[in-house]
């Protein structure tokens, strides 16, 4: 008795693309143990779907299996420099829009062919799917990776831009240091003039940088003694606090001939200042173990720097000294007290001697330039900085550390809460308020002008150059203004 068979009708996928479609090979069933005849049925069965799916294929045709290959490759697009004043973020963010731009274009120019079909979403006409305007997209830009991957890149660059713009950026008006910036994300805040500050009585401390912010060393800023006396009217309890390595008093008296009414300020804290009492008392465990006899380096045309009262002893010989005091770049100090000019390359070869012979230095002025008549003169920081890098340890007294912060907080009896700095350095007035846990103001008109393509007074800077000298500093502002000015 023949049994009958259940029909089993082969798997025949749908032409899912021009390119990838096959005839489907015939299935081995397994033969039935039954009749010739059901055998025979069988096979008919299967012969028949065979040419009912070589028919489907054929209708197709080779137009479409083969246009994107047929299709000429189109030349490579022209290679962008990169722009060196486009910060990392930026960057990415442009070259998104314009990869998103071109592609709107080759659709366009597909439309216009008659290649792209959008309302049914076919190409030719007939026959396709949304894979073939793929194709034809990846024919126009072979750079382009798969959807999956793309998608994948997208959220890893989505991620790297926020972790970049966490670290970049911190909240307006405030300090905190960086635990604060860990917490928000904010821009740092654009201002025109300190007015909007004062007004706020956000802040009853003061710390003013006075080169590069207040003068340029030969005559005041524009509206910088405006901005002192107003500044003063609304409360607020001014000190300065400069990199300079005179002593305080001589930084009043400074201020004064440049015509600063010096009863405005509680005072005046200068690295010069600190230098002086840290070796006069000595009560410092540091400073304690330092000798009498030094090698000092100071200035010339600028004037020397006295050391009367300090009981130190100035060598010329390296072997006979037991530190390293740098008040200036421009002189060797010599026992008779007087100064003998020499050039930063002489310095630098008495500083190679001394790293031979491991004694510590300490540099009164950690500025590594300064401003002075619109130029740039290089500072004592500069011979501390070489000096580590020959292997020698350096005590830096002044910004960005918390020393010279701490003793202008005490002056005036304020907590960093309640103190805000202005400066025109990120690595040293920025670094130092961001160190301290304070608010700062950065000036961008002084010696980052350059850098900011600043090139006239109260000129703005771009705001996406100061994010990025910003991030290249390492030193984060809460506000940020052309010049101290009302």
């Amino acid at each position: 008795m023949a049994h009958s068979l259940p029909l089993l009708p082969l798997p025949i996928s749908p032409p899912s693309s021009p390119a990838t479609q096959r005839v489907p090979e015939r299935q081995h069933l397994a033969e039935p143990h039954c009749g010739d005849g059901a055998v025979r049925f069988h096979r008919r069965r299967q012969l028949i779907y065979g040419l009912v799916a070589v028919g489907v294929a054929s209708s197709v045709g080779p137009q479409g299996a083969h246009a994107v290959k047929r299709r000429p490759s189109p030349p490579p697009p022209p290679e962008e420099k990169a722009d060196p004043n486009v910060s990392g973020v930026l960057a990415k963010v442009l070259a998104s829009k314009k990869r998103k731009e071109a592609m709107k274009e080759a659709v366009a120019k597909l439309r216009e062919q008659g290649n792209v079909s959008c309302a049914t979403g076919t190409r030719g006409g007939s026959g396709g799917d949304m894979r073939s305007v793929q194709s034809s997209l990846l024919s126009l830009f072979p750079s382009i990776p798969p959807l999956a991957e793309r998608s994948v890149r997208t959220r890893r660059r989505r991620v790297e831009v926020r972790r970049m713009a966490a670290r970049c950026l911190i909240a307006p008006g405030g300090g905190g240091g960086s635990s604060r910036m860990a917490s928000s994300v904010e821009v740092p805040q654009s201002l025109d003039g300190i007015r909007t500050l004062a007004e706020s009585d956000r802040f009853k401390g003061w710390f003013l940088d006075q080169f590069g912010v207040l003068h340029d060393g030969k005559k005041p800023y524009p509206g910088a003694i405006y901005t002192l006396e107003k500044l003063a009217e609304h409360g607020a309890k001014l000190v300065i606090i400069s990199n300079s390595s005179r002593r305080a008093c001589t930084t009043i008296e400074k201020l004064k001939s440049l015509g600063f009414n010096s009863s405005l300020f509680s005072g005046a804290i200068t690295s010069g200042e600190l230098t002086h009492q840290y070796l006069l008392r000595r009560d410092d465990p540091w400073f304690a173990k330092l000798g009498k006899s030094c090698i000092h380096m100071t200035w010339s045309d600028r004037g020397a720097i006295s050391l009367e009262g300090l009981g130190l002893q100035v060598v010329s010989n390296v072997d006979d000294a037991d530190f390293v005091l740098a008040h200036g770049t421009e002189a060797l100090g010599v026992p008779s007290g007087e100064s003998l000019p020499m050039s930063l390359d002489d310095l630098g070869q008495i500083l190679e001697m001394c790293a031979k012979k491991k004694i510590p230095m300490v540099v009164a002025n950690p500025d590594y330039v300064t401003v002075e008549a619109r130029a740039l003169r290089v500072m004592p920081g500069t011979l501390a900085d070489k000096y580590e890098k020959l292997g020698g340890e350096v005590k830096w007294m002044g910004k960005p550390e918390k020393v010279i912060y701490s003793a202008a907080m005490a002056m005036v009896g304020v907590d960093a809460c309640d103190c805000i700095t202005v400066g025109d350095s990120l690595h040293h007035d920025i670094k130092g308020a961001n160190k301290t846990g304070i608010a700062s103001a950065f000036i961008t008109g002084g010696i980052h002008a350059t850098e900011l393509g600043i090139g006239t007074f109260g000129e703005t800077a771009g705001f996406d150059a100061v994010q990025s000298l910003a991030c290249q500093y390492d030193a984060y502002p809460s506000y940020v203004l052309p010049a101290f000015t009302w």
